[in-house]
């Protein structure tokens, strides 16, 4: 896959350049290039008609004879320190996105050594707790840092987590969600619903819908349910 590219002087979101390098991988590409390599913190070196204010993985600063390693330079090292040339993609399960653009991803690579590498881009607004099964057995996991990308290089096995169950959100989320919430509002709402506010009755409905969020745009469930994630390998 060619044509990616690094972050722009105008500003880029920090998951578009591991959105580059995970999105043609999952879909069968042998790899991703994303330009530029190197540039100038004046944004005064370009291909002419091509792209004048993007950035390089290294920012040059000729006249005060400097460099400096962009955020990029970060997040593409979390794939090209750790995966190894002639890796092999493993495909797998368990990434997901919510409406609102967070969620987690994970790309899995087997390296010619044996060692297996997963990067993790977790878009949530909360740590999350990884879990990692293998189709041949055994599994790993770990603590994934909120709105972060991270790579595990896993050696060995290690022990499964104890099966993941439903605080109820899961279930509740799936079958009725909170629409309701249009007509009676959670107490944090800027505006009543149509029939008023909604109060504390300890039904799974409010604890799900008011409890376990703070604002309208976060998912039914607030990601209660996204903390413990498993992806399958």
């Amino acid at each position: 896959m060619t044509e990616c590219w690094t972050h722009l002087n105008t500003g880029e979101n920090f998951f578009d350049l591991p959105g580059f390098m995970s999105g043609p991988v999952q879909n069968f590409a042998s790899g991703s290039m994303a330009w530029t390599l190197g540039g100038s913190t004046k944004y005064d070196v370009a291909y002419p008609g091509g792209c004048g204010q993007c950035s390089g993985m290294i920012q040059v600063d000729r006249s005060g004879k400097s460099y400096t390693k962009t955020q990029d330079f970060y997040t593409l090292g979390q794939f090209s320190k750790f995966v190894q040339k002639d890796a092999t993609y493993l495909s797998g399960s368990g990434s997901y996105s919510y409406w609102d653009g967070t969620g987690v991803d994970a790309t899995h690579f087997l390296n010619p050594n044996g060692d297996r590498v997963v990067v993790i881009v977790n878009k949530l607004k909360k740590d999350i707790h990884m879990q990692v099964d293998f189709a041949s057995g055994g599994g790993w996991h770990g603590s994934v840092p909120k709105r972060s990308v991270v790579t595990w290089v896993i050696k060995t096995h290690g022990p499964p987590l104890p099966p993941h169950t439903d605080s109820g959100c899961e279930s509740y989320c799936s079958s009725t969600g909170c629409g309701w919430t249009s007509q009676y509002s959670c107490p944090w709402s800027a505006a009543a619903g149509t029939k008023g506010r909604a109060g504390q009755d300890g039904s799974k409905g409010f604890d799900c819908c008011c409890a376990k969020r703070d604002q309208d745009s976060q998912p039914c469930g607030g990601n209660s349910f996204a903390e413990n994630a498993t992806v399958v390998i």
